[in-house]
């Protein structure tokens, strides 16, 4: 499954719901079907939308994870503001409510920034509580936010 998160406000083609900016969409290439935070749709016209260079203006990828192996899976999602000089995030009382498997994470710069930042797990901070990421460097100004999905 290919996981998009929002990163621009749309309206979701034949799926009649708006998408907010920090909303997961993930792409399931075995079902041609598509899972806006856990809903499945099965959709060919958005399948085929996802990827191309129009939906990258308002989607950005975050990675590929194993297909769901049946019905509808576990997740949970956000998008929280960084701070200047920031080099973690610690996320803490999420209760997610499962102990996650998988977890996606993507730092979403603004748009007249060159500064890339990739995020790096502290791998047994990931507990149905929360987690610890570490950036590649400090967040350099406002305006940049973590986004971040965990599936069970």
């Amino acid at each position: 499954m290919d996981v998009y998160t929002v990163i621009s406000e749309f309206a979701a083609p034949k799926q009649g719901q708006r998408l907010y900016v920090g909303d997961t969409v993930g792409k399931l290439a075995s079902r041609t079907s598509v899972l806006i935070g856990a809903v499945e749709y099965d959709c060919l016209a958005f399948w085929q939308w996802i990827g191309t260079d129009d939906s990258l203006n308002y989607l950005s990828f975050m990675g590929t994870v194993p297909d769901p192996s049946g019905g509808l899976i576990t997740e949970a999602h956000g998008m929280v503001a960084l701070t200047p000089s920031q080099d973690y995030f610690t996320l803490s009382g999420a209760a997610f409510g499962f102990v996650p498997t998988v977890m996606v994470c993507v730092v979403v710069k603004p748009t007249d920034v060159s500064d890339n930042i990739f995020v790096i797990l502290r791998d047994a901070t990931l507990t149905a509580d929360g987690f610890t990421v570490d950036f590649s460097s400090d967040i350099p100004s406002a305006g940049y936010k973590l986004s971040y999905m965990v599936i069970l």
